[in-house]
């Protein structure tokens, strides 16, 4: 958890120093003083510091900083966990999902059932010319032709990641006055937010005109308010950078987290 890990981080100026830092301001300017317990005289003492000296204090003050913040975070934790504590761990959807077959039939569900839902949307796709090129043969695991071996990749591993996607589904967007009907390379569909996502895998940047016409195609996402990190997921490849694996599923699994 994020917050015990700043609760638990080590203070980052060690302080030898006894006492607190007071603040105040005179006519605008801030005015520092040491405040103090004198040993001798057993008096508090408030020492005003000097400009010149004010980076001898500076740890005083991170060491009072860092106490209010983990006081602040003890009580977000321990607040967190009374929650925790008391909190059903039956999601919403589960409640639809957990009847028996017979009672489901009676009923229309408020919340979507996941797993019905991706099925019928996987099938939502309109039936168009199959792509289909015999000397490739290029079919992935779902069983659709692609047009590239990265394509295939690509299709393969959101298969193996058990990630709802649509091959080249149509897609139509504005431009101006316009309507033009794009097919991005893959419409995914994130678990739990039952809202489509795409993907576009550009394989020839090395090509002048095929980059033009990718960098047209970003511009018309973008007029569209959808934006790459956000609902647009776009990958490259030349001929002397390939498709990485390991980057694309570190890629996939951050642009579809929580």
């Amino acid at each position: 958890m994020h917050l015990l890990k700043l609760l638990n981080a080590k203070q980052t100026s060690p302080c030898s120093l006894e006492g607190t830092l007071r603040v105040s301001s005179i006519r605008g300017n801030p005015c520092y003083y040491y405040c103090h317990k004198d040993l001798a005289s057993n008096k508090d003492v408030h020492t005003y510091i000097k400009k010149s000296e004010l980076s001898k204090f500076q740890p005083l003050a991170q060491l009072d900083y860092e106490k209010k913040l983990r006081k602040v975070i003890g009580c977000e934790l321990s607040l967190i966990e009374k929650f925790l504590s008391g909190y059903d761990t039956v999601r919403p959807e589960d409640i639809y999902q957990n009847l028996h077959p017979a009672r489901k039939a009676l009923i229309t569900p408020i919340i979507p059932d996941w797993s019905g839902f991706s099925a019928a949307w996987q099938k939502s796709k309109p039936q168009t010319e199959t792509f289909w090129d015999p000397d490739t043969g290029l079919i992935t695991e779902q069983g659709e032709a692609v047009r590239s071996k990265s394509e295939k990749i690509i299709a393969d591993k959101y298969y193996s990641l058990h990630i709802p996607y649509l091959y080249e589904k149509p897609l139509v967007l504005k431009d101006g006055r316009k309507k033009i009907t794009l097919h991005p390379d893959f419409t995914i569909l994130k678990k739990g937010h039952f809202k489509e996502y795409y993907h576009e895998h550009f394989g020839l940047m090395d090509h002048p005109d095929y980059c033009k016409k990718a960098l047209r195609k970003i511009a018309l996402y973008r007029k569209n308010s959808i934006f790459e990190g956000d609902r647009l997921l776009i990958t490259f490849e030349t001929s002397e950078q390939p498709l990485n694996i390991p980057e694309l599923q570190t890629a996939i699994e951050h642009f579809l987290s929580e």
